[in-house]
C-alpha cells in the first residue's frame, strides 16, 4: 500500500512538474541556462541593468517565435527601464503569450503572473508618419521591483504572415551595444534544406544538429564583445555581428511572387476611367500626359498606410485607392503604374530599401529586404524612376529627381536580379552673395540670391508650403547672424518658383552694422572684415578620432555653388588665387580675384560618394581641414593710406556736378530770401518774440539743418566722401541715378533749412509759409528717395518707414496757417511793411 501511494505522489509531482514547465517553456524548445551572478565590467555598465540572458527561439515548422530575457537590476535608475514589460504581434495572424515573469530574489522566486495579468492596448507607433500597422501589445508593469532583484521573463509569439512564406528573413546580432552574460539563437527547420544562412561582421558559425524531420542551427556566445558605434556613420552600415536566417530563393522568384499581388482580375471603376480620359485630354503628347499622371497620383492622393496583416505587403487595388483618395507607397505605385500603361507606357512598380540600399544586393532574397515602393517607365530608351510619395515635384519627365535609393527590384516578368538605379537630377545650388558698403565706417548691405534646382529645388518647395515665410526669413537671419551679429532685415524674402523648368529663387537683403570692425583699438581707422562660405562649412565632417574602424558618412550627393562678390569703399591690394582639392569622393575649387574696388570669390564644392572608407578617413580629415579654412576670408585696411589715396584724387565730374547742385540750390534760396508777402495791420505792431509752441518747430529746423550739414560734411554713408570718389559707393546703372536725385535733395534740404533758419532768426513774413513748402517739400522726399532704393536697388532707405516728416506735415502745417502766436511774430518784412487795413485799404510803412 505504502509502495502504491509513494509511486502515486511520484507520478502527481512529474506530472504537475510537467505542466508547469510546460506553461513557461514551449515543448520544441531548449531549456537554456545561465550564469545568475554575472558581473559586467565596470567601464560597459549602463542605466543600471545587467543583462544575463538573451535567448531566441525561432520554429519555422510550427510558425513560432519564443523570447526569454533575464536581467538583474543593478542601481536604482535601472528600476524604470526592466520594469514596464511589452510584447507586440500582430493579431490578423498572430497570437501572443506571456509565459513567464518571475522575480529572483536571495534566491527565492516569486511568480509575478500570479497576481498581475498583462493589459492589451493597441497603439501606432507610426501615426504621425501616416502608417497604421494594427500591431497590438501586450504590456504590464511588474510591481515591487527592487535594487538586486533578478527580472526573469519570456514570451512566445505564434503564426508568420502568410505573404512572406518562403520569402522570410530573421535577423539576429549575437553582440549588442551593451554587455551581456549569455547569447542563446536558435532556428528549427524541417530539413528540407529550403533555409541559408549569412554572418555578418565576424559572427560565430552555429552547432548543427539533424534529427529526423528537423534540422536545429544553434548558436551559443557568452559574454560577446561590446559593441560601439562610431559618429558619422552611413545609414547602412551596422558594425554588429549579426545572423541572417532567411528562404533558398532566388531575386526572381521574388519578384514573380510579389507581382501576383499587383494583379487582379476587377475591372476599372468609372472614376478611374474619367480619371484617365481627362489627363489624356489635357495634351496630345504623352510624356505630357505622363507627367499629368505622377502630379496627379502624387498631389491628390495623400500618403496613409493601412499596413495591418497582408497589407503590409499586399497593394488594394486602385479603385480603392482612387475612391479613398489615400494609400501607401506600393497602393500609389500601383495606381500610377496603370495609369502610366493606359497612356501607352511601358512601366512597373520597383521596390526598394532606402536604408540599405547601398548594401541591398548583399543582403539575402526576401520580403522583407525592401521597405518602400516606387515606379519606374520606359521613355524611348531611357528608364526614368518616380517616386510617388514626393509631393510638388518640379521638372519635365527627363528630369524629374528621384532619391539616391541605389538598387530596386523591378516587378516585371524576366527580371533576375536587382537594378543599379542611377542618380537623376539630384540637383545643385547657387548662392550670390554681394556685399557693398560706401565707407568704412562699419555699415555695409548685402544681397543674397540663392538658386535651387532639381532634388533641391523640390526639397526648398516643400519647406515653403510646411512653414511660414516668417519662419524661414527668421532662419536665415540667424544663419548670417552667426558670422555678423549686428545684421537685420531690410527686404522681406522674395520666393520665385519656376516649376516647368524646376528651379526655385529665393532672394533677401540686409543691412549690417559694425561691418567694417576696428581691428586695433589704439587706431580706430584701422579696420577688418570677414567673409565666410557658410553653407558649405556646415556640409563638411571636421571631427577627429584617433583611430576610425567604420566608414564616414558625407553629405551627398551635393553640387554647391557659391560667388561672393563685395564692392570695397577703396582701391585694395588682392592677390589672385586658384586652388583645387581633390580627394576620395569631392571635388573643391576656390578662386580669388580683384579688379577696379570689386572683390570676387567663388568656391565650388562637389561630393561624388556617400561615404569616405575608413582607410581614406585621416586623408579626408586633413583635407577638410584645409577646405574649411579655404572657405574664410579676410580684409584687412590701414585708414591712413587709403585716406590719403582719396584726397589726392577726388573725382572731377562729381567735383562739378556737387557744384552745379550746390549752386542751383543757392539761386533758389536767394530768390526766396527775396520773397516778401503783407501783413495784416492788426499784427504790426504786436512783434511778439519766438516762445510757446513756436519753439519746437524754430528749434527743430535749426538743430536738423545743422546736423544735415555737419553729417554731409564729415562724410558719414550718405556725405560728401561718397560722392567725390564714385567707386566708394559704387555708382553703376540705376544706383547711379537714385543717389544723384539723394544728392540733389540732401543738398537742396539742407539749404532750404539754412534759408528757413536765417527767415526765422530775422521774424520775417515770408517764414510761416516757407517752413509750410519745407514740411511739404520733406515729406515728398523723403517718399521718393525712400521708393528708390527700396524698390529700385533692393536696399534698405535711409528714410523708409520713417514717418515723421508727414507727422510733422499734419501737426505743423494746421499750426503755421492758423496760429495767433505765428501772426503776431513773424511781422518783418525785407524794406517796407505793406499793412492790410480792414477796409481793404494799403499803407505802406517805412522800416
Amino acid at each position: 500500500m505504502y509502495k502504491i501511494r509513494f509511486l502515486l505522489l511520484i507520478i502527481s509531482f512529474i506530472v504537475n512538474f510537467s505542466s508547469l514547465f510546460s506553461q513557461t517553456l514551449p515543448g520544441w524548445c531548449e531549456k537554456v541556462n545561465y550564469d545568475k551572478e554575472f558581473i559586467a565590467n565596470e567601464h560597459n555598465r549602463t542605466q543600471g541593468v545587467s543583462y544575463l540572458l538573451s535567448d531566441v527561439q525561432v520554429n519555422l515548422v510550427k510558425e513560432e517565435v519564443y523570447t526569454r530575457l533575464s536581467l538583474k537590476i543593478t542601481e536604482e535608475n535601472g528600476l524604470r527601464q526592466a520594469s514596464s514589460l511589452v510584447m507586440t504581434y500582430d493579431s490578423t495572424y498572430q497570437d501572443a503569450k506571456f509565459l513567464m515573469i518571475k522575480i529572483i530574489r536571495s534566491g527565492k522566486v516569486i511568480n509575478v503572473l500570479k497576481n498581475q495579468k498583462p493589459e492589451l492596448i493597441r497603439r501606432e507607433r507610426s501615426l504621425e508618419y501616416g502608417l497604421i500597422d494594427g500591431i497590438l501589445t501586450s504590456y504590464i508593469e511588474v510591481n515591487d521591483l527592487r535594487v538586486g532583484d533578478i527580472l526573469d521573463y519570456s514570451y512566445v509569439v505564434k503564426g508568420f504572415n502568410p505573404i512572406i512564406k518562403g520569402f522570410y528573413l530573421f535577423n539576429q546580432n549575437t553582440s549588442f551595444t551593451v554587455p551581456i552574460g549569455k547569447i542563446h539563437i536558435c532556428y528549427i527547420t524541417d530539413g528540407s534544406n529550403n533555409s541559408e544562412f549569412q554572418l555578418k561582421n565576424g559572427a560565430p558559425k552555429p552547432q548543427i544538429k539533424k534529427g529526423n524531420n528537423s534540422i536545429r542551427y544553434i548558436w551559443e556566445i557568452n559574454n560577446p564583445e561590446v559593441i560601439s558605434f562610431e559618429q558619422d556613420i552611413p545609414s547602412w552600415y551596422n558594425p554588429i555581428p549579426s545572423i541572417l536566417f532567411s528562404a533558398k530563393t532566388t531575386w526572381e522568384c521574388l519578384a514573380n511572387q510579389i507581382l501576383k499581388l499587383f494583379t487582379s482580375k476587377e475591372e476599372f471603376s468609372d472614376e478611374y476611367k474619367a480619371l484617365l480620359d481627362t489627363i489624356i485630354n489635357k495634351s496630345p503628347e504623352k510624356e505630357k500626359q505622363a507627367r499629368y499622371a505622377i502630379q496627379y497620383v502624387q498631389n491628390n492622393i495623400h500618403y496613409l498606410g493601412n499596413e495591418y496583416g497582408i497589407y503590409s505587403y499586399k497593394p488594394r487595388h486602385p479603385n480603392t485607392i482612387l475612391q479613398k483618395k489615400s494609400g501607401d507607397c506600393k497602393e500609389k505605385s500601383w495606381l500610377l503604374t496603370c495609369l502610366l500603361n493606359d497612356i501607352g507606357y511601358e512601366a512597373y512598380p520597383v521596390l526598394v530599401n532606402t536604408v540599405q540600399g547601398h548594401v541591398l544586393d548583399e543582403q539575402p532574397v526576401s520580403m522583407g529586404a525592401f521597405n518602400h515602393c516606387v515606379n519606374c517607365l520606359i521613355i524611348e530608351e531611357d528608364t526614368i524612376f518616380v517616386d510617388p510619395t514626393i509631393t510638388n515635384q518640379g521638372g519635365g519627365m527627363k528630369n524629374l529627381f528621384f532619391p539616391n535609393y541605389e538598387n530596386g527590384l523591378i516587378l516585371k516578368r524576366g527580371t533576375s536580379a536587382l537594378t543599379p538605379i542611377p542618380l537623376q537630377n539630384q540637383g545643385t545650388t547657387t548662392i550670390d552673395e554681394t556685399f557693398s558698403s560706401d565707407d568704412l565706417q562699419g555699415l555695409a548691405y548685402l544681397n543674397v540670391k540663392t538658386e535651387m534646382r532639381g532634388g533641391n529645388a523640390d526639397f526648398q518647395r516643400a519647406l515653403l508650403k510646411n512653414m511660414s515665410f516668417k519662419d524661414i526669413q527668421s532662419e536665415y537671419l540667424k544663419f548670417y547672424a552667426t558670422l555678423y551679429l549686428k545684421i537685420d532685415t531690410v527686404r522681406l524674402l522674395s520666393f520665385e518658383d519656376n516649376i516647368e523648368d524646376n528651379i526655385v529663387t529665393l532672394e533677401q537683403s540686409y543691412s549690417i552694422k559694425n561691418f567694417w570692425k576696428v581691428s586695433d583699438t589704439l587706431k580706430n581707422e584701422d579696420v577688418t572684415a570677414n567673409f565666410q562660405a557658410q553653407t558649405i562649412q556646415n556640409l563638411l565632417r571636421r571631427e577627429i578620432y584617433p583611430t576610425r574602424k567604420s566608414p564616414v558618412a558625407i553629405a551627398y550627393p551635393i553640387d554647391i555653388k557659391q560667388t561672393t562678390i563685395v564692392n570695397l569703399p577703396a582701391d585694395w591690394t588682392v592677390e589672385n588665387e586658384n586652388e583645387t582639392i581633390t580627394g576620395d569622393g569631392y571635388n573643391f575649387i576656390r578662386t580669388v580675384s580683384y579688379d577696379n574696388r570689386k572683390l570676387r570669390l567663388e568656391y565650388h564644392y562637389v561630393t561624388t560618394q556617400s561615404y569616405i572608407d575608413k582607410t581614406q578617413y585621416a586623408d579626408f580629415i586633413d583635407q577638410n581641414g584645409r577646405i574649411f579654412n579655404k572657405l574664410n576670408y579676410a580684409l584687412w585696411h590701414y585708414g591712413s593710406t587709403i585716406i590719403e589715396k582719396n584726397k589726392e584724387r577726388p573725382h572731377p565730374f562729381f567735383i562739378v556736378f556737387i557744384v552745379l547742385i550746390i549752386g542751383l540750390c543757392s539761386m533758389f534760396a536767394f530768390q526766396a530770401f527775396k520773397y516778401d508777402p503783407m501783413v495784416d495791420v492788426k499784427y504790426v505792431n504786436n512783434k511778439q518774440s519766438i516762445g510757446g509752441w513756436l519753439l519746437v518747430p524754430a528749434i527743430g529746423i535749426i538743430v536738423w539743418t545743422a546736423f544735415m550739414l555737419v553729417a554731409f560734411l564729415l562724410k558719414i554713408n550718405w556725405g560728401i566722401n561718397s560722392w567725390l570718389y564714385p567707386s566708394i559707393s559704387n555708382h553703376t546703372s540705376i544706383k547711379l541715378a537714385s543717389r544723384f536725385i539723394m544728392l540733389f535733395g540732401i543738398l537742396f534740404m539742407t539749404i532750404f533749412g539754412m534759408l528757413n533758419s536765417i527767415l526765422l532768426l530775422l521774424r520775417r513774413s515770408s517764414f510761416p509759409k516757407m517752413m509750410i513748402y519745407y514740411y511739404l517739400t520733406f515729406a515728398l522726399f523723403t517718399l521718393v528717395v525712400s521708393t528708390l532704393i527700396f524698390v529700385i536697388q533692393k536696399e534698405g532707405a535711409i528714410f523708409f518707414m520713417n514717418v515723421w516728416p508727414f507727422i510733422n506735415c499734419a501737426i505743423w502745417i494746421p499750426y503755421f496757417i492758423k496760429s495767433e502766436r505765428v501772426k503776431n511774430t513773424f511781422t518783418r518784412r525785407l524794406r517796407i511793411n505793406t499793412i492790410k487795413t480792414q477796409d481793404e485799404r494799403v499803407t505802406e510803412v517805412e522800416m
